[in-house]
């Protein structure tokens, strides 16, 4: 997950995040370091970092190793890419569970190719 904008640096909202991270190592201020990788084994984690992303009103990007990308922005919504029409179904299935919106989908033809 990367965390590329946040409305306010607030102590109460950052303490939350830092604590998150301190227990899986990082000791470095989101500030200093937006990004977090998770583990498939930590995906209530993942989950849970999204419900506080959507909660506080910040912007997201998460990138799955499935080749799906999430970005939750504006608090509710949620922007899904993949390259797959399977993948892409299961992903949003996943993402929707967190209680996030879908805002929209690009049709896969309109993506580059990966290779």
């Amino acid at each position: 997950m990367h965390i590329t904008d946040w409305a306010l640096y607030t102590t109460d909202e950052m303490s939350i995040f830092d604590a998150c991270r301190r227990a899986h190592g990082e000791s470095r201020r989101l500030i200093e370091s937006p990004g977090h990788l998770f583990q498939k084994a930590e995906f209530d984690l993942l989950a849970g970092m999204l419900g506080l992303v959507k909660t506080y009103g910040w912007v997201a990007y998460s990138y799955f190793d499935n080749g799906t990308s999430a970005l939750v922005w504006k608090g509710d919504f949620l922007d899904l890419w993949a390259y797959e029409e399977t993948t892409f179904r299961v992903t949003r299935e996943v993402l929707l569970g967190c209680g996030l919106q879908l805002t929209k989908r690009v049709p896969s033809s309109s993506h580059p190719n990966p290779s």
